[in-house]
């Protein structure tokens, strides 16, 4: 199984869908759109249509491809 931190170095990834502990999913288009703290190795999600969400890597139950990645 791949690292959180391995998928977010692999833009040819993206987008894909991450699915925690509570069956809350997020949609990530993009690693721009991401931070991995390296204090505390939270996943931050910067949402165009939303705050700022906090994941703790400990919750993600998935990660998963989401639709066709954007042609480069």
């Amino acid at each position: 199984m791949r690292n959180i931190r391995d998928v977010l170095k692999t833009p040819v990834s993206f987008p894909i869908e991450v699915t925690v502990t509570t069956g809350q999913t997020f949609a990530i288009e993009h690693p721009d759109f991401t931070y991995l703290n390296p204090n505390t190795g939270d996943l931050w999600h910067f949402p165009a249509d939303g705050p700022i969400v906090v994941i703790d890597p400990e919750h993600i139950v998935k990660v998963e491809p989401r639709g066709n990645p954007p042609p480069f």
